[in-house]
């Protein structure tokens, strides 16, 4: 930050002054907030019938970054998170099914992607089941090291020798 942008930080935090980027960010914020007061029942029957918020943002006219945290605030509920929540609930069905077969296999140095395979559980939603249940695992099939592919053996130039001026004379040969 320049000496100048700071002097003017400075003056405009002492005196509680805002910045006119502050006062239009403002003014936004403002204006979405009515614009959702007004159409509050609207936005919420467009929810309740699984409208996307895309769809809600274009009906309504107002922007999707001010619809998320206001429906998050009042806790209606989008399909994407719908959908999310009915993945993560099938998930955990499956992991309480498998359990004890997701535990012994650990014991027995599986890598985690091998479990999944076996156990049809997708090897992103075991490592922090894994985790959380302090279940050491191993992490793949060099032991978390880092796999050293070998290499072709490269030919070597065929190097002529130097001749030097000492060399040539007794040789006889001009150079």
């Amino acid at each position: 930050m320049g000496k100048k942008h700071w002097v003017i930080t400075e003056f405009v935090q002492f005196f509680d002054m805002s910045t006119p980027y502050q006062i239009v960010q403002q003014a936004k914020t403002d204006k979405a907030k009515k614009q959702i007061a007004e159409k509050q029942s609207e936005i919420l029957e467009m929810a309740a019938d699984n409208w996307t918020v895309k769809d809600i943002a274009a009906k309504t006219g107002i922007d999707r970054s001010r619809l998320y945290p206001w429906l998050k605030k009042n806790n209606v509920s989008t399909p994407y998170q719908i959908v999310q929540q009915a993945k993560t609930d099938k998930v955990k069905k499956q992991i309480a099914e498998k359990q004890s077969e997701i535990l012994e296999m650990a014991a027995d140095n599986w890598t985690v992607t091998d479990i999944a395979a076996k156990t049809g559980i997708d090897r992103r939603r075991l490592y922090p089941w894994l985790k959380k249940n302090n279940v050491k695992f191993k992490k793949n099939k060099y032991n978390g090291r880092k796999v050293i592919k070998p290499t072709k053996a490269k030919a070597e130039p065929i190097r002529k020798p130097i001749m030097t001026s000492a060399v040539a004379m007794a040789l006889g040969v001009k150079i």
